[in-house]
């Protein structure tokens, strides 16, 4: 499985940390060293922003606030879509992909759950 976050800044109640920082990498520009097969295989988070470009790979979702109160699950089952829908509540402008076996695609924005199962 894997987690995309569409988003060019995230709000400081929430971070993405750990991995790698691609420092802008624009996806149209994929050098051989680097290659989109390898970025989807890349356990953890993928940050990309509204131009393209990758701007972290392999992140974990780190709260940085107290959730004023848990979310209501809305059946997002197992940690890692449980992590996207706690990052689109603190990042409402977001959009929070998910891709698992159990169900191909999930997209979280602002806490809700807008695309499930395609």
């Amino acid at each position: 499985g894997a987690m995309a976050v569409l988003a060019d800044d995230l709000p400081p109640g929430v971070s993405l940390v750990g991995g790698e920082n691609y420092d802008q990498l624009i996806l149209e520009n994929l050098s051989r060293d680097v290659e989109a097969a390898d970025l989807a295989r890349t356990d953890g988070a993928i940050q990309i922003n509204s131009r393209g470009a990758v701007v972290r790979c392999g992140a974990f979702v780190q709260r940085n606030v107290k959730m004023e109160q848990a979310p209501e699950r809305l059946g997002a089952s197992g940690s890692r879509h449980r992590a996207a829908q706690d990052l689109s509540m603190l990042a409402p402008d977001a959009l929070v992909f998910v891709v698992s076996e159990n169900r191909p695609l999930t997209v979280f924005r602002a806490g809700d759950k807008i695309l499930d199962g395609v």
